[in-house]
Formats: C-alpha cells, structure tokens, sequence
C-alpha cells in the first residue's frame, strides 16, 4: 500500500469519522469524482491520481496539502498563532454570551414561577374561603330546617 494512498483514506476516514461526509457516495459526489474509484482505492487497486488529490483539498480546506502530499506537518491546517488566539477569544466571548443569556431566562424563569406560585396561592385562598361560605350556607339552611 503506497504511503500516498494510506493519507488519502486517512483523510476520507477522518471525514466519515467527524460526519463531514456521511459515506463513499457522499464523499465521492464532493470531490466529484465516481464511487467506484474510491472504492477501487480503498482495495488497492488504483493509485490516487492528482485529480482526486486536487479536488479533496479544494473542497475541504481545512486539509494540508503538504501532509496529504508528502506527509510533512498535521493532517489537518493549523491557524496561525495570532488567529488561533483570536478564535480563543472569540470562542471565549461567545461562550460568555451564552452564560448572560441562560443567567437572564433562568432569572426570568424564576420570575415566572414565583408570579405563577402566588397565583396559585391566591387561587387556593380563594377556594378556601368559597369553601368556607358554602359551609356556613349549608351549615345555617340545616339550622334553619330542624328549628
């Protein structure tokens, strides 16, 4: 098996593995290519040709080159330091937004289900007192029929 074409399946696995590509059809009609060549290429029959090659690192940039090539450096492109530190950043201040915003619905919740609760209990006062009423009603009509 040719070092080449163990880093292209590499590659294929690594996309099937992270549902970037759902399967061989999928991941062939992307890099516009027949089902049957991957297939050949999975069974080491065929060699990866530099249409293939061309078009999977088009089409999935986030793919090295340079690795897939000539296996130097990581499979997949890293960011530059700078860039890496802004996504963190960015990445951070997202996640601080997503913090606020559950803060703000649990509070609201909390609102919510208090204002609900003293309605609830307002709701019940004023059973019990109709309750209370009915009673005395009841209780004065039976007085009134045995006198």
């Amino acid at each position: 098996m040719d070092a080449l074409r163990i880093r292209f399946l590499d590659i294929y696995d690594f996309l099937t593995s992270r549902k970037i590509v759902k399967n061989a059809v999928d991941f062939a009609q992307k890099i516009e290519v027949s089902t049957s060549m991957i297939t050949e290429l999975k069974k080491g029959r065929i060699r990866v040709g530099i249409k293939v090659l061309q078009n999977t690192v088009s089409v999935f940039s986030m793919l090295n080159p340079e690795w897939l090539l000539i296996g130097k450096g990581e499979m997949l492109r890293l960011p530059p330091s700078s860039s890496r530190e802004a996504a963190i950043a960015a990445a951070a201040a997202e996640q601080d937004t997503y913090k606020k915003k559950y803060y703000e619905l649990l509070e609201q919740f909390t609102a919510t289900n208090a204002k609900y609760a003293k309605l609830l209990e307002e709701q019940h006062d004023k059973d019990v007192t109709l309750l209370l009423v009915e009673r005395k009603k009841i209780m004065q009509q039976s007085e009134a029929d045995n006198s």
